[in-house]
C-alpha cells in the first residue's frame, strides 16, 4: 500500500489507475504512520534514526 500511495502521487499524472476502497463506506484506503507508543500520526519530519540491535551485532563482529 505504501508503494501504491507513492506511485499514485508521483507516477500517475492522470490520477490513480485503481482505487482501494473500504467495503464499509467506500472511503479510500491509505497507509498511515503512527507511533506505537503514543499513537500520534507521524510524518518524515517526526522521524529520527537510532541504531538497532542488528547494527550493533554487526559492529560487534569487527
Amino acid at each position: 500500500m505504501a508503494i501504491k500511495d507513492w506511485g499514485d502521487v508521483y507516477m500517475a499524472p492522470d490520477g490513480p489507475p485503481v482505487h482501494y476502497q473500504h467495503r464499509g463506506c467506500s472511503g479510500e484506503a491509505h497507509v498511515r504512520l503512527e507511533c506505537d507508543s503514543c499513537t500520534s500520526e507521524l510524518t518524515a519530519r517526526d522521524i529520527e534514526l537510532a541504531p538497532g540491535p542488528g547494527l550493533l551485532a554487526y559492529h560487534a563482529k569487527d
